[in-house]
């Protein structure tokens, strides 16, 4: 028998001994955070003022999640993709990413399609933007800085979390000091409601965010490879978050390059939200992180995770999550 057959109906086992359990939350009196990632980019321009007011005003998101990269400058600006020839980068240029109504559009000319950090604010300003993903319209000087959405939250008391991603690669460690010095003098001068949750896919970055400034809150993404996951258990988000003492355990929806990704973020989840209920048992006291899954758009699929007892999603969808919420009951009526 061929090895990749064994491992598919190894697969196949192990999915059908996981099947989901509908247990509830683990603390059902904190509050469960709707959060529109990147604001409502399924109806406007991601990580722009006009989709994070749309996600909140219209479809009743109680968290925002936005992306951060630094200039040459030193400024703060909300923008996916810190390289735009990464891969991923490359493939959300081409619209290829799901759920979002535009795709960046950064230069073609040489001298300004260079990673955010060497650009400043001004060159970033004139030269990136985005296109409607029809190639109708195009979006310029959109982007906004950190600072213009901290101060739209201070009126915003029922935004309750700000999830920032942190884009720093992480050969460029020089710049996290930069990014940490430059996000605590905005929080001393603006003061919002929201907590803020630094999240960021490499622990080293981690650790470096966590050494600078251990004041915040912070929270580990994590998502399992390309291929077949058999052993949710080595993609656990709630691990990390214990180790470093994280608020709260992101675990992410793969790719499609994993087999089946809707299955193994349901497996990895479960995996997540039965330990630590086993973790309440053994050891009463012990702080636990909050589990929010990100990113997942489809009505299905946010509908299982809230009866699995999610403690929050992040999704493009927040209108469609915010009314699962309140049929589920796991959030009051708007």
């Amino acid at each position: 028998m061929p090895n990749y057959f064994r491992l598919v109906v190894q697969w196949l086992r192990e999915v059908r001994r996981g099947r989901p359990r509908y247990l509830g939350r683990l603390d059902p009196t904190s509050p469960f955070l709707v959060i529109g990632h990147r604001g409502a980019p399924y109806f406007a321009v991601e990580n722009t003022m006009a989709s994070f007011r749309r996600a909140v005003e219209q479809d009743g998101a109680n968290g925002l999640e936005c992306d951060l990269c630094l200039t040459k400058d030193h400024q703060l600006v909300l923008w996916h993709d810190w390289e735009p020839d990464a891969p991923l980068a490359r493939a959300r240029e081409v619209g290829l990413e799901p759920g979002v109504c535009a795709c960046p559009c950064p230069p073609t000319a040489e001298e300004f399609r260079r990673p955010i950090h060497e650009l400043t604010l001004a060159q970033f300003s004139d030269h990136f933007g985005y296109c409607a993903k029809n190639g109708n319209r195009q979006y310029r000087h959109c982007m906004p800085r950190l600072e213009e959405l901290l101060d739209w939250l201070v009126g915003r008391r029922e935004v309750m979390a700000l999830f920032c991603d942190m884009k720093v690669p992480v050969e460029r460690l020089d710049l996290v000091p930069v990014m940490m010095e430059r996000v605590n003098g905005l929080l001393t001068r603006y003061r919002p409601a929201a907590s803020l949750v630094f999240e960021c896919t490499d622990a080293t970055v981690l650790a470096a965010m966590q050494a600078h400034s251990p004041q915040h809150q912070y929270a580990l993404d994590v998502e399992p490879p390309p291929g077949i996951v058999l052993n949710p258990a080595a993609y656990s988000a709630v691990r990390p978050a214990l180790t470093y003492g994280n608020r709260y355990a992101t675990p992410a929806r793969p790719s499609k390059a994993t087999l089946a990704p809707w299955t193994t973020h349901r497996r990895v989840v479960q995996h997540d939200l039965r330990l630590l209920r086993r973790l309440r048992r053994t050891t009463p006291g012990q702080p636990l992180p909050a589990v929010v899954s990100f990113t997942v758009d489809e009505a299905k699929e946010l509908r299982m995770l809230v009866r699995m007892g999610v403690d929050g999603i992040q999704t493009n969808r927040p209108d469609l999550l915010r009314r699962i919420a309140e049929e589920s009951r796991v959030m009051p009526v708007a």
